[in-house]
């Protein structure tokens, strides 16, 4: 992977988290905004479901690629 790449991938990881931030500060989240939050704060999702698995996938998956799992 390039350093381009990595850097693409991160801001979008960014851009996820920051936006679920900003829906969780208007009272406007979704459970998936809160499962980002919570992933991204080293936290399990409170559900298990089909999407919010394959979400947390792609985060572990980005994690490994952005120096390690949590």
């Amino acid at each position: 992977m390039s350093q381009e790449e990595y850097s693409q991938l991160y801001l979008e990881r960014q851009r996820l988290l920051e936006d679920a931030i900003i829906r969780a500060e208007n009272n406007q989240a979704s459970q998936e905004d809160y499962d980002i939050i919570r992933f991204e704060s080293g936290l399990p999702s409170k559900r298990k479901s089909h999407s919010s698995q394959v979400l947390e996938d792609v985060f572990s998956d980005w994690s490994n690629i952005f120096g390690g799992s949590k």
